[in-house]
């Protein structure tokens, strides 16, 4: 498979993260660049608190917070502008 750009980034809850990354590799193609069994780049204390600060401001979000299925966390994803998907990961 030949993706039209050459990057495309995927979150993916699994209870088994490794072993699923390696069948997307064998199996769709796609060259996994890293996996990470907790999110760390977006990050916050509390994601009900940046669904509070951004919900009045118009931001569309798709999911309001939510426990991740593997739990000890929480996430929130929006939708910018632009129809592009964002998560923030963090306490409740």
């Amino acid at each position: 498979m030949k993706l039209s750009n050459n990057s495309l980034g995927v979150i993916i809850w699994s209870g088994n993260y490794k072993k699923l990354a390696k069948w997307y590799q064998k199996v769709i193609g796609f060259k996994v660049k890293s996996t990470q069994d907790i999110p760390g780049d977006t990050y916050v204390a509390s994601v009900t608190d940046v669904f509070n600060e951004l919900k009045p401001k118009g931001v569309k979000f798709i999911a309001e917070p939510i426990e991740s299925p593997e739990g000890g966390y929480w996430v929130t994803t929006l939708q910018d502008p632009e129809g592009n998907l964002f998560q923030f990961f963090g306490g409740k």
